[in-house]
């Protein structure tokens, strides 16, 4: 939700003025919450450009009226539904340009409650996934925008039949071939009692991570409380270099 507010933020003010996406499986999005962080966005754009009101906000149409009409939303109960609405979405791109951002929240879980033992609906669900990721590749290339994926996370039950031992582990509930599909991929997950987002696949970003914070305000970085953790000082080095290297290449671009 921060991500649909911060893709409206005014040129003026850094950000790309356009409009969003959001395609919720999972009835998580809060219009309440998206409220809370304009409000709190407003005050963060005041702050850092020493604006005396919001005017000037106003003027660029950067308020909550604007920033929820500029939020396309659709409600997606099951697989079917996510690729029809997936297909819908490439008549509405042509009709709104300005949209630069597409979220699905989640992929996964429409797919959460079929059996796809069955090899029919197993093969179903490889053709939905290609349909989906093609339709992406070729929105993000027609229109440069971009598109996020929110996966989740299944165990993996190993057994080995000649030791009569079995191990589990964590891997993308969706598989490792959907995995590869994606240009940079994240993983959100907890260490020593604090958010931490890794990142595990990308072509211009290296294997690091950083520890964030969820707030008021929407999603801020942590490094009050990763100061306090029992973590290496290498790691902490990496994280910063990591960030200029990112600031460096976004000056470059």
């Amino acid at each position: 939700m921060q991500l649909c507010v911060n893709v409206q933020i005014p040129k003026i003010f850094g950000g790309k003025n356009s409009k969003a996406i959001f395609i919720d499986t999972e009835g998580s999005f809060s219009s309440n919450r998206v409220i809370e962080i304009v409000k709190s966005t407003e005050i963060l754009l005041i702050e850092k450009f020493n604006l005396s009101n919001r005017e000037d906000l106003i003027k660029n149409n950067f308020t909550v009226e604007k920033v929820l009409e500029n939020i396309f939303y659709y409600r997606c109960s099951d697989h079917i539904q996510l690729l029809a609405c997936f297909n819908n979405v490439k008549i509405l791109i042509e009709k709104e340009p300005n949209i630069k951002l597409i979220i699905i929240d989640s992929l996964a879980y429409p797919f959460r409650f079929v059996d796809f033992r069955d090899q029919n609906l197993s093969t179903m669900k490889t053709n939905i996934l290609n349909n989906i990721m093609n339709i992406a590749y070729l929105l993000i290339n027609k229109h440069k925008l971009a598109i996020l994926f929110t996966n989740q996370m299944t165990t993996r039950i190993n057994r080995d039949s000649m030791l009569n031992m079995s191990s589990s582990n964590l891997v993308p509930a969706l598989g490792e071939t959907w995995a590869h599909s994606a240009n940079l991929r994240i993983l959100l997950s907890w260490r020593n009692s604090m958010r931490q987002a890794s990142v595990c696949k990308s072509s211009y970003l290296p294997d690091v991570k950083c520890f964030y914070k969820i707030t008021k305000r929407g999603i801020e970085d942590d490094f009050d409380n990763f100061e306090k953790s029992y973590v290496d000082k290498e790691v902490v080095n990496e994280i910063q270099n990591t960030n200029f290297q990112i600031k460096r290449k976004k000056i470059t671009d």
